[in-house]
């Protein structure tokens, strides 16, 4: 079962409050895949939407060295998210998760109070 002890990240992002949220499932995924691939502790995984292609998501995910200038950042239980402004907003009140019911394990989106229930 994926542990749903988060706390709401809160940052202060051209003007308005960023509400992504990371589980402690996700954080470890993410900080684990970074030590694998031997990146540095500054990178990140960094979240962002390209024009439509022929994937099922429109949000793009990547390992990034650093965030873009105007990437808002997450920084929670030792990994690092970094969020394109251009999604920001659709991450609003978003938890990124652990789906480690299927094989192998991937990130998930959910809602904060579908984490909560």
């Amino acid at each position: 079962t994926v542990p749903y002890e988060y706390e709401t990240v809160v940052i202060e992002s051209l003007g308005r409050a960023l509400m992504l949220d990371l589980s402690l499932g996700a954080a470890a995924y993410v900080d684990e895949a970074r030590r694998q691939f031997d990146l540095p502790d500054s990178a990140g995984l960094r979240i962002w939407i390209e024009e439509a292609d022929d994937t099922d998501s429109p949000f793009h995910v990547a390992f990034a060295s650093a965030p873009h200038a105007s990437d808002d950042v997450v920084e929670k239980w030792g990994a690092r998210v970094f969020v394109s402004s251009e999604v920001s907003h659709v991450l609003d009140e978003q938890l990124l998760d652990l789906d480690d019911d299927s094989e192998p394990p991937h990130l998930v989106l959910r809602s904060q109070h579908e984490g909560a229930a």
